[in-house]
C-alpha cells in the first residue's frame, strides 16, 4: 500500500489575491477534508499550497515571494511537497515549471476539484507536474477583467505621479471648497487623502484625464489611496506574522536561561512549547519584548 494511502495527508494552504481566491480556498479545504486530508494553518505539513494571484504587478510579485518562501520551508523539511494553484499558474503555465523547479505541481483555478486526487498522486508518483486548464474564464469576461485591472493600475499611478505646485488660483479654489491651501509641492494622491476630497473632485480640479471614469474603477483607486497608510501598516503586520510563522523553535529551548524573560513568560513558554515564533507571540501574556528576546537568542545561536 502506498504512503499516501497509509497515512493522513496534512495540507497547509496560503491564499493570496481577490475574494474569488478565498472562496476557491474554502471549496478546496472542503474537498480535501472529504478526501480524508487534514488542513492545517501553520507548522509542518505534507503539502504546502500557494493559491496565487497573477493579474496586477503587485499581486504577481507577492505570489512569487510567497512561493519562494514556501520553497524555503520545503528545503528545511517543514513541508514535503509544494503546489502552486490559481491565476498565476494559469497565466504563466508555460514559464513557471521551468522557472520554479522547487514546485512539485501546478494547477489552474478550474482544476480545484481534481486537487485531492492529484495530491495523493504526488506521493504515489502518478501526478503530472502541471495540470492547468487552457481557459479559466470565457474570453470576453477575461478581457473585461484584465482591462479593469489595468485601468485601476493606470489611475493609481496617475494620482501618485502628478505633482502639484502651490498657485494662487488653485489655492483660491481650495479655500472656496473648504480645504487648506497648498504651501509645498504635493502629489494628486496627497490632495485626495484630505477628508473633504474625493477622486472625481480632485480630477476635475487638476484637469486630469482618467483612463476610465467608471465608478467601479475610481472607487477602488480612491479607497486604495485614502487608506494607503493603514493598508501598508496592516501589510507590514501580516508580513511580520508570516515571517514569524516560518521561524521554527527547537524542542526544549532553555527559556529559563534567556536574560530578560520574566518568570511568568518562562513558565508559559515552557508549558506550551510553541512550535514557531509566531505561535509563541500569540500566547496570552507573551509581550513583543519577549518575542524580541527569543529572536535575539535564535540569531545568536544561529538557529535562524
Amino acid at each position: 500500500m502506498s504512503e499516501a494511502r497509509r497515512r493522513e495527508i496534512t495540507v497547509r494552504i496560503l491564499t493570496l489575491g481577490c475574494a474569488k481566491n478565498s472562496v476557491d480556498a474554502e471549496v478546496l479545504s472542503g474537498l480535501l477534508a472529504g478526501d480524508g486530508c487534514r488542513v492545517v494553518t501553520r507548522g509542518r505539513a505534507d503539502v504546502g499550497i500557494v493559491n496565487s494571484c497573477g493579474f496586477i504587478r503587485e499581486a504577481k510579485e507577492e505570489s512569487i515571494e510567497e512561493i519562494l518562501a514556501m520553497a524555503r520551508l520545503k528545503k528545511r523539511g517543514t513541508i514535503r511537497r509544494l503546489v502552486v494553484a490559481g491565476c498565476l499558474a494559469r497565466r504563466y503555465r508555460e514559464e513557471l515549471p521551468e522557472s520554479l523547479p522547487e514546485v512539485d505541481l501546478f494547477v489552474g483555478p478550474g482544476d480545484i476539484p481534481a486537487v485531492p486526487g492529484l495530491l495523493r498522486g504526488l506521493f504515489e508518483g502518478s501526478a503530472p507536474r502541471s495540470r492547468v486548464e487552457e481557459i479559466a474564464l470565457p474570453d470576453e469576461a477575461y478581457r473585461l477583467f484584465t482591462a479593469k485591472k489595468q485601468a485601476i493600475e493606470e489611475t493609481y499611478a496617475l494620482f501618485n505621479t502628478t505633482q502639484i505646485r502651490p498657485k494662487q488660483e488653485l489655492n483660491d479654489r481650495l479655500v472656496a471648497m473648504g480645504s487648506a491651501t497648498l504651501k509645498t509641492v504635493v502629489s494628486a494622491a496627497d490632495l485626495l487623502r484630505r477628508p473633504e476630497m474625493d477622486l472625481a473632485t480632485v480630477a476635475q480640479l487638476l484637469g486630469l484625464i482618467l483612463p476610465r471614469p467608471e465608478e467601479e474603477v475610481t472607487q477602488e483607486v480612491e479607497l486604495a489611496i485614502k487608506y494607503q497608510g493603514y493598508i501598508e501598516r496592516q501589510s507590514e503586520q501580516v508580513d511580520r506574522f508570516r515571517r514569524m510563522e516560518s521561524v521554527l523553535l527547537p524542542d526544549n529551548l532553555p527559556y529559563q536561561t534567556m536574560s530578560g524573560l520574566s518568570r511568568e513568560v518562562v513558565e508559559k513558554l515552557t508549558r506550551v512549547q510553541p512550535r514557531t515564533l509566531g505561535q509563541a507571540a500569540r500566547i496570552s501574556g507573551i509581550t513583543p519584548a519577549a518575542v524580541s528576546i527569543l529572536q535575539v537568542y535564535l540569531k545568536k545561536e544561529n538557529l535562524i
